[in-house]
């Protein structure tokens, strides 16, 4: 459901509060070095004049220091929102440049709420981003760029974790999206555009969604065969994330935990750790030859990291 204005207000005071959290630390550790270095002055047998204006100085320090970077980081955090907001907006502009703007802008502001939603951490716009860098990279090798784009914008588009059809709702809103946009009748041809039924760009778009659900092909069971098919970068492009550098892997780990933070921690730790083990029993993560050769190795080896840091926290 779009967000209310309650709900983006909570959302942000969320991440105030994590700021608000390594500020506090960031206190800590400065009034950690403050006493060492108090100690330090006494020891010296310096004035006690002397070491109360050095404290006076090091308060004040600290006070600005810890202001700067709140400052910074808030001015980050909004900056980076904005930036990812603008670069998908551009996108849907882009790839609805003949729905009506009225219609266009309307979904734009459903799509936005969905993936802004409270409970994502890890599904939102900058997942999105992710996949329409792999696309951009990739253009050449795809055959139907806009079913591939339709089928990012809404393929998390409804994301519940408690949910087992989150795919067939997310192809069930999209299918509302293309009856009121006339992407359904919409078939652009050269210098215009004639409205013929477009079934094929329609069925396309649902078939890669639905192709999430199992997420494996039989270039995915079948060690030496890559897949040049749409659907083989789209599936490849969802989970690049998995053969992402160790830092970005750990994040994107802690942002699932986040979404499934209803869980107790034993029996995420175990739900998790049995969908790991599936990657890792199939011959190959990744269906393309350019995310094969690209990141299965890193993948595999982040996988079983994560295996192993489950069962420590177990």
């Amino acid at each position: 459901m779009p967000l209310t204005n309650a709900e983006k207000q909570k959302r942000w005071r969320e991440k105030q509060k994590k700021i608000n959290a390594e500020e506090y630390r960031r206190k800590h550790r400065k009034e950690q070095q403050f006493s060492r270095l108090k100690k330090k002055l006494l020891e010296n047998k310096l004035p006690h004049s002397l070491i109360k204006q050095r404290e006076a100085q090091l308060k004040i320090e600290i006070r600005k220091r810890v202001r700067k970077w709140r400052k910074k980081k808030l001015s980050e955090m909004a900056v980076d929102d904005n930036e990812v907001n603008a670069y998908i907006y551009q996108k849907w502009l882009d790839l609805n440049a003949d729905v009506e703007t009225n219609i266009k802008e309307k979904w734009w502001n459903t799509v936005k709420s969905y993936y802004a939603s409270e409970n994502r951490k890890y599904h939102t716009f900058v997942h999105l981003k992710r996949m329409f860098n792999h696309l951009d990279s990739l253009i050449n090798e795809i055959e139907n760029k806009n079913a591939i784009s339709y089928a990012i914008f809404f393929h998390d588009v409804i994301y519940d974790a408690r949910s087992q059809d989150n795919e067939e709702e997310s192809v069930k809103l999209f299918n509302k999206f293309c009856t009121e946009s006339g992407i359904l009748k919409m078939k652009k041809k050269l210098f215009c555009v004639h409205f013929e039924y477009n079934e094929e760009l329609v069925s396309k778009v649902e078939e890669l969604i639905m192709a999430l659900k199992a997420h494996c092909t039989e270039e995915h069971k079948t060690e030496g065969l890559f897949g040049k098919d749409d659907v083989h970068y789209f599936l490849d492009f969802d989970i690049s994330i998995l053969g992402s550098d160790v830092s970005e892997y750990k994040k994107y780990t802690q942002q699932i935990r986040e979404e499934y933070s209803f869980l107790p921690k034993s029996k995420y730790n175990i739900l998790r750790s049995k969908v790991l083990q599936l990657f890792l029993q199939i011959p190959t993560i990744y269906a393309t030859q350019a995310f094969r050769e690209k990141y299965e190795k890193q993948a595999r080896s982040n996988i079983q990291t994560e295996i192993e840091w489950l069962k420590i926290e177990d």
